[in-house]
């Protein structure tokens, strides 16, 4: 009995060893798979982390070549705008340069005609003749003699002198120039609507049509009345010699020529309402300066007045022109 149960002692011992064993080897080798199995993870990981790099540096490649497409297509749009531009410059030049081609060949065109026209005006002569200003106006056609009064507006009360002459060649010429004159004290006022006791120089054309004078003839071509004592110039509207030299007193308004023996001593006699017109007014001279401005007649220094008189020739139709200088363009062009 007790050998038996020795033997199921040793029996059991062995047993327990044996599975002892087994389970430290079981352990053992369930702790070397886990440890291949971590280092594998592990490796798992890595490569995973290389992969996401590689992916991550790829993207930006791609990011990076993206751009650089981009980049290109922008300045290949640049590039087509530049040149569309560049297009639609060079257009407009070639335009611009079509219209300057144009205008230039229209207005060769208009040149041409007008050297054909000239040429044909100047058919008939043997040299070309420039033509100057002068008086065109119809009212000077008979004279070749013409004294320009000019004031610088309507209401001047003095003003300047020229005279001009016709040559044979039909220009207009200054001979003498820049004479200061008198004027009416109120200015100037044209013949049509000038009245009488206004003291305004008529303005238009007027003519020339006798002298007189306290003093004797300076050289006038005029028939001229020498003054006397009883020679009066009738200003009484409506009187048979109303705007006339009479030798006794009328009465009433006249001009008692004696009387001015400075601005009387020589005088041109206009035919300013030679027709009588009532309050129209009268007794428009020429004639030497007094002590101011005029009651309507144009005054001069006696040097110049004499040199005017010794130069109007009757005989060549002289005018006297009076008038603001802005509309002497209706006149003289």
């Amino acid at each position: 009995m007790k050998k038996i149960m020795l033997k199921k002692k040793i029996l059991f011992s062995i047993i327990g060893v044996f599975i002892i064993a087994s389970s430290a080897v079981f352990i053992s080798v369930k702790n070397d798979k886990a440890a291949k199995s971590a280092e594998e993870q592990k490796k798992l990981a890595m490569k995973k982390l290389e992969e996401d790099n590689l992916k991550e540096e790829d993207k930006k490649k791609d990011e990076e070549l993206k751009k650089i497409e981009e980049q290109k297509k922008d300045e290949e749009l640049k590039k087509i705008e530049e040149q569309k531009k560049e297009e639609e410059l060079k257009k407009e030049e070639d335009k611009k340069k079509e219209e300057e081609k144009k205008q230039q060949e229209e207005a060769q065109k208009v040149s041409t005609n007008k050297t054909d026209k000239q040429e044909k005006q100047n058919s008939n002569t043997t040299e070309k003749v420039k033509t100057k200003k002068g008086f065109k106006n119809p009212a000077f056609a008979n004279s070749s003699q013409i004294l320009l009064v000019t004031a610088n507006s309507m209401g001047s009360s003095s003003g300047v002198a020229r005279e001009y002459e016709k040559d044979s060649n039909g220009e207009w010429n200054v001979v003498k120039g820049d004479m200061a004159v008198r004027l009416g004290a109120n200015g100037l006022q044209y013949i049509s609507k000038r009245q009488q006791s206004t003291n305004k120089t008529p303005a238009g054309i007027l003519n020339i049509i006798s002298a007189f004078g306290v003093g004797g003839n300076p050289g006038c071509s005029y028939s001229y009345k020498k003054v006397e004592e009883n020679d009066y110039w009738n200003l009484n509207s409506g009187s048979q010699t109303y705007n006339r030299l009479i030798n006794h007193n009328p009465g009433g308004d006249y001009e008692h020529l004696a009387s001015y023996q400075a601005q009387y001593k020589y005088a041109l006699v206009t035919d300013y309402n030679i027709n009588q017109a009532p309050n129209k007014g009268g007794a428009i001279f020429l004639h030497c300066n007094g002590r101011g401005a005029t009651g309507g007649c144009v005054s001069f220094n006696e040097a110049d007045m004499v040199q005017v008189m010794k130069w109007m020739d009757s005989s060549r139709n002289p005018k006297v022109l009076i008038i603001p200088s802005g509309d002497l363009g209706q006149y003289y062009y």
